[in-house]
């Protein structure tokens, strides 16, 4: 009876162990899905953002280089102050978002690579953020929104404007690169079979 009786705890042990062992996986895979992936409200403000900034900066360059009529730019360049100037509280946004939610814990790169990656990152925000800010204060004119809503400039035209517009070029040239780099980056490891952008889709 007494061995029978341990026998019966045993099996009982062993049968609340293997169901702890279940509930512990189910967990782990339940924050790895967490992990591995973006709030929807992070995906939803990034490709946002992407595609205001790629548009932004791939016909800015091309009304630099006189690829457009002079009508043309003059109509791209109206769309697109008021354009990024309707983007910045999106922008901001997203920086809150991405401080409370945090960003995904990729363990298919080494710690290195995550300080690095993380980096880049923490450049481009910062390097976005000074194109928007030198971008509103380097205004010299009203944006006008429909007829509802008049933006003036901040500053008035001189010299501080003019310095800001600099900034503004010079960052512009900045945030091209950095741009560029990502996006090579994000190719790279596709074609390595590395899919970063799965943590990024719906």
């Amino acid at each position: 009876m007494k061995n029978i009786f341990f026998a019966g705890s045993e099996l009982s042990v062993n049968a609340g162990s293997t169901d702890a062992l279940h509930i512990a996986e189910k967990q782990n895979q339940k924050n790895t899905l967490n992990v591995n992936h973006y709030h929807p409200i992070q995906k939803l403000l990034h490709w946002m953002s992407a595609l205001v900034i790629l548009w932004a900066t791939i016909t800015g360059f091309s009304v630099a280089f006189g690829i457009f009529s002079e009508e043309y730019a003059k109509a791209i360049g109206n769309f697109n102050v008021s354009l990024t100037l309707l983007f910045v509280p999106f922008f901001v946004a997203r920086i809150i978002f991405a401080i409370y939610f945090g960003k995904p814990v990729d363990q298919r790169f080494t710690k290195n690579q995550r300080t690095l990656i993380n980096t880049m990152h923490f450049i481009i925000y910062v390097v976005i953020s000074i194109v928007l800010i030198s971008g509103v204060l380097m205004m010299e004119r009203d944006i006008v929104f429909g007829s509802y809503f008049i933006f003036k400039p901040i500053i008035e035209q001189g010299d501080v404007t003019q310095a800001f517009l600099e900034i503004h070029r010079y960052s512009c040239i900045v945030l091209a690169l950095l741009l560029f780099i990502h996006i090579s980056a994000v190719f790279h490891h596709q074609v390595k079979g590395v899919n970063i952008i799965k943590k990024m889709s719906f």
